[in-house]
């Protein structure tokens, strides 16, 4: 399994990261690298209209290739470089820790509990946001999601890391489709 780490500038208060996971058929390539990487940027791309021009993501071409049983990291491939994404959105912004909850379903349960994956992305402006106070951007956050999946050369699958814990080992779980929540998540900085 190959991480992907995305460095996020421009929230009040300080910087953080999003981290996505691949898989691909065996021992990560280069190649596999690449593709993660680029689908990551294409991501950033598709939201980029939801995020405030404050707002800069920036992919690390330094790909950390993860036992997803243990969570050691086990090597490090470098991808070709993408170039950073800036938001685009424009006028008031929202509250800093307000942002959209991309989610990625996989459909398989453990415990009870559906293994799921997310990411929240801001900051936003108050365009998007209805006179009820919820996001009106869900479904560019839903596309967006979907680049994830979409293989540019090289196949390789999006997963949800379920991390080692008293249930048992990890493993890479595939992400079966992509929603956003009706409601703004809550930021939480990762630097």
């Amino acid at each position: 399994m190959i991480r992907v780490h995305t460095a996020v500038t421009g929230y009040p208060g300080g910087s953080g990261q999003i981290l996505h996971y691949f898989a691909g058929p065996g021992a990560a390539t280069t190649a596999e690298a690449t593709e993660a990487v680029a689908r990551v940027s294409a991501f950033w791309v598709a939201i980029k209209g939801l995020c405030a021009t404050t707002m800069l993501f920036s992919p690390n071409n330094v790909v950390d290739e993860i036992n997803p049983a243990t969570g050691d990291i086990t090597s490090q491939l470098i991808a070709t470089p993408v170039s950073n994404t800036a938001g685009t959105a424009t006028g008031d912004h929202m509250p800093g820790a307000a942002a959209f909850i991309v989610q990625y379903l996989t459909g398989v349960f453990l415990n009870g509990r559906q293994v799921r994956g997310r990411a929240f992305v801001g900051q936003s402006v108050e365009s998007q946001n209805d006179p009820n106070g919820n996001p009106t951007g869900t479904s560019t956050a839903i596309t967006a999601g979907g680049k994830l999946a979409l293989q540019i050369v090289t196949p390789l699958t999006h997963v949800v890391w379920h991390r080692p814990g008293p249930h048992g080992a990890g493993s890479a779980v595939a992400v079966a489709s992509y929603g956003c929540s009706s409601k703004w998540g809550y930021w939480r900085h990762h630097g």
